[in-house]
């Protein structure tokens, strides 16, 4: 759960800078998780984060970016 945490936090973090493009990114973790079940969910929580930044920065929210 840790990690998947830490996956949503790189794809806010990412989202805020972006300091790297969303393919290189997908090509690193393609190399890294050899599961397709963990690649997966990666990709979904890496989503998860660029769209809760997304939607914090357009909600006013005091918390976003």
């Amino acid at each position: 759960a840790s990690k998947v945490a830490n996956i949503v936090m790189l794809g806010a973090l990412l989202e805020a800078t972006g300091i790297l493009e969303h393919d290189r990114v997908l090509s690193a973790l393609q190399r890294l998780v050899k599961n397709p079940r963990f690649f997966e969910l990666d990709v979904a929580a890496l989503a998860r984060g660029r769209e809760e930044l997304r939607q914090s920065q357009s909600d006013d929210s005091p918390w976003g970016v």
